[in-house]
């Protein structure tokens, strides 16, 4: 089999340069060995690696004072590693380049097992065809997919790759905000709190008569359900092992895994407040002491590195959630007198989580990236780190969901998403709010209920395939 090449006036000299090697070849080989033995070429033609070189992102951003602005900025292609399949013949990298690359002149790097040759799929008649030949120094135009023949030395055998540079189509650091209009089910509804259990929504609050009662998001509706549970501590409600858990008062423990039965448990009378859970165990403050149970009925206090007078008081909050390590941890946050105060304690599935201490992380006084003292705290795991929002700081200097402050250092540092700016419709309802709280919903959105206003937030690359 042999690869008949093409060439127009513009590509002859570099094509019949190669075409003279390929015809010379084995005639000087030949000749120079004649008396010597007879030269054996191989049949071999594979592609063995493919690199992209460096690339050229250009995106449309907004500067810091609103203005619109062209962002441009270059990358390594290496980053962004090709894959070879011998099977189908397809070359591509699995995890796409950034929206808003450019990929009209690339330069590559490939190491191949005879000779290479390249052109454009979409130059079907014959006599259009330019195969030319691969040099790492000319850039090719991925913009449309690119065909990499290589033909074995002896010239019997050719393999035709197809090349595809794959490029998200959407800005993975553009934020989608959308107002899902009133939640007309919750409208009468106060001191609510929303929840994920089961991958649906679950919104819990009470009534004019301190009765507890829920809305679950099904089939597109919201299913209200009324109880006759009153006093229960819904700022408390936790995602346990598959079930919410609330404690009420007189019942011990109440729980659902739909928001829509509730059953009462053999647990106790409790006096805890629960504050957050992992997946073995469930927290709760009592008497300004925090502690752990996996059954509510053994408490057993945790080992704390700092006083127990740095606990939260009030809006408190706490998440579980895997490190990209392996190890688990459970983060505590909320406010003490007018400030914040944050908790936390990681673990590995050699160590024992009761056993682990929790550490408190200290606040600087001139600290800017402490975590605000917001009412109506809520913490979720978004963006690769965990993200706190919530009404007007206690301290009055950050105003109700001014902005959403994200933590990728487990705790340590909040800073400013500057990615996800608040829509200023969600701001305005949020100012004569009275209650703000959010839950994840999948793993791509976030549902923010400001009252009976519900919102939705997506920030696009975490739909991203990771």
């Amino acid at each position: 089999m042999h690869l008949e090449i093409y060439t127009r006036t513009y590509m002859k000299k570099k094509t019949v340069f190669w075409l003279m090697i390929l015809v010379a070849l084995p005639f000087v080989m030949a000749g120079c060995q004649a008396e010597e033995e007879t030269v054996e070429f191989s049949d071999a033609c594979y592609m063995k690696s493919f690199t992209l070189g460096s690339l050229k992102r250009v995106v449309a951003s907004k500067t810091s004072d609103g203005k619109d602005t062209i962002q441009t900025t270059t990358f390594a292609g290496s980053l962004y590693p090709m894959s070879i399949d011998q099977k189908t013949l397809v070359i591509e990298n699995k995890d796409s380049l950034p929206y808003g690359t450019k990929v009209n002149a690339v330069l590559t790097t490939a190491s191949f097992e005879g000779l290479c040759f390249w052109r454009h799929e979409e130059q079907k008649d014959e006599a259009d065809t330019i195969w030319a030949a691969y040099d790492s120094k000319d850039s090719i135009d991925f913009r449309k997919t690119v065909k990499l023949a290589v033909v074995s030395n002896k010239g019997t055998s050719r393999r035709i790759y197809t090349v595809k540079v794959n490029i998200h189509q959407t800005n993975g650091d553009s934020v989608v905000w959308e107002n899902k209009g009133l939640v007309n089910e919750m409208a009468d509804l106060t001191a609510c709190r929303a929840l994920n259990v089961n991958d649906r929504v679950v919104v819990v609050g009470q009534n004019a008569a301190g009765k507890m009662v829920s809305l679950t998001y099904q089939d597109s509706a919201w299913v209200r359900t009324a109880t006759d549970y009153a006093d229960v501590d819904i700022a408390g409600i936790q995602n346990f092992r598959g079930m919410l858990r609330a404690c009420a008062p007189g019942l011990g423990v109440l729980t659902t895994t739909d928001g829509i039965t509730w059953a009462e448990s053999n647990a106790p009378n409790l006096d805890y407040r629960f504050v957050a859970a992992s997946q073995n165990r469930i927290y709760g403050l009592k008497g300004g002491a925090l502690y752990s149970t996996t059954d509510f009925v053994d408490w057993q206090e945790e080992h704390l590195d700092a006083d127990t007078a740095m606990l939260p008081k009030s809006d408190v909050a706490g998440i579980s959630y895997t490190q990209p390590n392996g190890m688990t941890r459970v983060l505590l946050a909320g406010t003490l007198d007018t400030e914040s105060t944050v908790w936390s304690k990681g673990w590995s599935m050699q160590s024992n989580e009761l056993a682990t201490t929790w550490c408190y992380y200290t606040p600087n006084a001139v600290d800017k990236y402490r975590l605000p003292s917001l009412k109506h705290l809520t913490l979720l795991t978004y963006d690769g780190g965990v993200l706190a929002l919530g009404g007007a700081s206690h301290d009055g200097k950050v105003k109700p969901l001014e902005r959403l402050f994200l933590s990728q250092d487990n705790g340590v540092t909040w800073k400013y998403h500057y990615e996800m700016p608040v829509d200023a419709a969600l701001k305005q309802q949020a100012a004569v709010a009275s209650n703000i709280t959010a839950a994840k919903v999948g793993n791509h959105s976030l549902w923010i209920f400001v009252d009976n206003n519900l919102w939705s937030v997506r920030l696009n690359r975490e739909a991203f395939e990771k």
